[in-house]
């Protein structure tokens, strides 16, 4: 009877052991890339859960950051401009200036080296991604910050740009999606600014202000400044899926990145059966 519960106990261990860490698939055999030029350092990239893990400062250090370890709390404080990032080994959720902001993956130990998702620091020093399966991973300065687009600065485009935005929900039980139109109410022609392939993002957070979902995770998107024009009386219409949410009350943030990649154009209040 001992022998049979400690075989028991030793599986429970094992499951419980197994179901606790992240699933690695080993190193990703792609280049890393900050505006074009290939960086390279003694930990390469490793992928963990589907997800594209880089050491943390090296990573930082290639983007202009400055890197401090805090070996008590296990704690890597990357800062940069007006921007403070603490990164806690082994736990999801990272401080971005003092608030929460939770990574698709726990920071991780491996080779001495603490290794994050590429996409969540990258973003969180206002840069942007850009993915594909020959040329790898390129980072790059987001050109749209959080007040409208001065198009002036680009090209010759004049202006602010000067759109009016809707968002409603698709369906009601289940809720599919989110409808998001964006119009030029004007009786000139308006340009905006893209900075890669994506149009729009949408961010879902639980009662406790946890994020939950948002759009372009487990996405990569093309990088080319593209250029939209809206003539007088034009509208654009999108459909954005979403998952199936559990009961519970849920806040949606919905941006057009045309406008702003961090101020929403609106948020949703919603709660589900």
């Amino acid at each position: 009877m001992k022998k049979k519960s400690c075989i028991a106990a030793m599986v429970l261990l094992a499951t419980v052991i197994t179901t606790s860490i992240p699933v690695f698939a080993g190193q990703a055999n792609m280049p890393i890339k900050v505006d074009g030029q290939v960086v390279r350092s003694e930990v390469s990239p490793q992928l963990a859960n589907n997800r594209l893990l880089v050491p943390i400062r090296f990573v930082s250090e290639a983007l202009g950051a400055e890197v401090s370890w805090d070996n008590r709390n296990q704690t890597v404080i990357v800062t940069k401009d007006s921007k403070a990032i603490n990164v806690v080994v082994g736990q999801k959720t990272a401080q971005v200036n003092g608030k929460a902001k939770d990574m698709d993956v726990a920071a991780q130990l491996i080779d001495g080296r603490t290794m994050v998702p590429v996409r969540f620091l990258a973003e969180a020093l206002d840069f942007i991604v850009d993915y594909t399966r020959d040329a790898g991973v390129n980072i790059v300065r987001a050109p749209i910050k959080n007040e409208k687009i001065d198009a002036g600065e680009i090209g010759e485009i004049k202006g602010e740009v000067e759109l009016t935005t809707g968002i409603a929900l698709i369906g009601a039980s289940p809720i599919a999606g989110i409808s998001l139109t964006v119009a030029n109410d004007t009786d000139e022609v308006v340009e905006t600014v893209l900075a890669g392939g994506q149009d729009y993002e949408v961010i879902i957070f639980n009662q406790q202000g946890e994020k939950v979902w948002q759009y372009s995770d487990d996405k990569f998107f093309t990088l080319a400044i593209r250029m939209i024009a809206f003539q007088p009386g034009e509208n654009k219409a999108f459909e954005i899926e979403i998952p199936q949410l559990e009961p519970g009350s849920y806040s949606m943030e919905v941006y057009y990145l045309g406008i702003s990649r961090q101020v929403p154009v609106g948020t949703l209040e919603v709660t589900v059966e």
